[in-house]
């Protein structure tokens, strides 16, 4: 027993509520209070995690122009939009829509890559817009020309 009360603080035991079963014991407030905090930030992390899916959603929809579904792990499955209005056309989805698009026709690709092409496309999108600040500059220059002629 003593080893095994070593190989953990006092802390973990109240947490895992076994401080009793080791000989630990502590008032029913503290005990309480540690399993409080514990439940917390459990909440506050499934909370964060919600917020990460949610948003790496909103992300792979808006770069791969498509329906994403994440399943566990580090990929999604992706139906581009063009395939799914092909597939209603064609009658409606097999497989009901669900589960990692059973029935569908998709891709699976990597959360990593999801940001990699996020990254990609903002970068050329500073380009376009640098381009396009270009040319109307050039239009004004040569609009204010014509004015004072």
């Amino acid at each position: 027993q003593a080893e095994m009360l070593a190989s953990k603080s006092n802390y973990e035991w109240i947490a895992e509520g076994r401080h009793a079963e080791m000989g630990l014991h502590f008032s029913t407030a503290m005990a309480t209070g540690v399993m409080m905090r514990r439940a917390t930030h459990r909440a506050a992390e499934q909370a964060r995690r919600d917020r990460m899916k949610s948003a790496m959603v909103d992300l792979a929809e808006y770069v791969l122009d498509g329906e994403v579904t994440f399943g566990s792990g580090t990929s999604c499955f992706v139906v581009s939009r063009e395939d799914a209005a092909a597939a209603e056309a064609e009658g409606g989805q097999e497989g009901g829509g669900t589960g990692g698009g059973r029935g569908r026709k998709g891709r699976n690709i990597n959360k990593a890559r999801i940001i990699e092409l996020a990254l990609e496309k903002l970068k050329a999108q500073e380009k376009e817009i640098a381009l396009l600040e270009e040319r109307l500059k050039a239009c004004e220059c040569s609009s204010r020309m014509d004015t004072s002629v």
